[in-house]
């Protein structure tokens, strides 16, 4: 196991280049992971990391699928019950629009403090989990609302 060691971008390189994931880096040095059509989540996927302190980094996702404003009311609960549910612990869910839009859009969010410093696995473990429960969540999302869950 790697020792404690102060953040820095090459965390996140590591990260990425070991799961040989294709990444851009935006101008705000924001970086960008983009995933082809997924057929159970029915949307191309984005993950972000996105620093919002010095000391903390959010790992965001985004589905490119907006939502209608007659689907907001749905997209809504569906947030509010992943949130309850004990997987939203790493994981939130929250719908935006902008002001003067018809459509929205989910974005889920996890955050990370590493203000006293990381191990490269912790942050490897910690980000492959965010991203595993987002495609989880996507893909739940975009079940039939028929069908109940159990």
């Amino acid at each position: 196991m790697s020792s404690v060691v102060e953040f820095d971008r090459s965390i996140i390189e590591n990260f990425l280049h070991s799961h040989s994931l294709r990444y851009m880096v935006d101008s705000d040095g924001d970086y960008r992971i983009a995933f082809r059509y997924d057929e159970e989540a029915q949307s191309d996927i984005e993950f972000w990391f996105v620093f919002l302190a010095k000391d903390v980094l959010n790992l965001q996702s985004i589905s490119a699928r907006k939502i209608p404003r007659d689907e907001w009311g749905r997209a809504i609960l569906d947030c509010n019950e992943w949130n309850s549910a004990a997987r939203s612990l790493m994981v939130n869910a929250f719908f935006v629009h902008p002001k003067g839009e018809s459509r929205g859009q989910i974005v889920l969010k996890a955050s990370l403090d590493f203000e006293e410093g990381i191990h490269q696995e912790f942050f490897d473990y910690w980000a492959m989990m965010v991203m595993a429960l987002s495609f989880s969540f996507w893909r739940w999302v975009n079940r039939p609302y028929h069908l109940e869950d159990s």
